[in-house]
């Protein structure tokens, strides 16, 4: 439960933290939080240390910990974008400074003009859908069937398109035929459905 509980508290810290690096992304916080990022990445390194039985925990913590790793490393291309100079918003309020808004402006109704004539253009023929974008389709509907039912949203996908693929061979084997999958809700609970046209 200590643990349970360790991790309850690390995923309020990065929702604190991501919330302080937008404020300073935006120029309304002076510093970015560096300070409280190593803390929080210490505590979960500490956390990962920790000898953990229960699956559903450790997959939490594992879930927990590649979540501030991607943040992470999505900070750190935002602040080298500053230090280069390249960050978008930056260059902006640098170009109202000194007065080159007219051309900012010049170059976006060019770059509308352009826009207008590609979209008059023939459009290409839409792609068939491959079969990765309908799991993921249909992982997006599970996600938010959860959460509307109220069984928590935090699924990973790895995890299940694995259990999509492995009940595929069994169920085409039953219909004897191609099998879909949809989302239903039973007794409120979100659930895959497999089913044949």
């Amino acid at each position: 439960m200590e643990v349970k509980d360790a991790i309850a508290k690390i995923e309020a810290r990065i929702r604190e933290l991501k919330r302080d690096y937008e404020l300073f992304f935006k120029g309304d916080l002076r510093r970015a939080p560096l300070a409280e990022r190593h803390k929080l990445q210490a505590a979960i390194e500490k956390l990962q240390q920790v000898h953990i039985t229960n699956t559903q925990i450790r997959f939490k913590l594992q879930t927990v910990a590649s979540q501030f790793s991607s943040f992470a490393h999505y900070w750190d291309r935002i602040m080298a974008q500053i230090e280069a100079g390249t960050y978008a918003p930056d260059r902006f309020k640098a170009d109202m400074r000194v007065g080159k808004l007219s051309e900012v402006r010049e170059a976006a109704q060019q770059s509308a003009v352009e826009e207008s004539r590609e979209a008059n253009r023939q459009p290409a023929p839409p792609a068939p859908p491959k079969e990765a974008d309908g799991i993921k389709e249909l992982y997006r509907q599970f996600v938010e069937s959860r959460r509307r039912t109220g069984e928590g949203a935090d699924v990973n996908f790895e995890a299940f398109e694995r259990s999509i693929e492995k009940q595929r061979p069994a169920l085409e084997a039953k219909f004897g035929g191609k099998v879909q999958f949809k989302v239903v809700v039973e007794e409120g609970k979100a659930k895959i459905k497999g089913f044949t046209d």
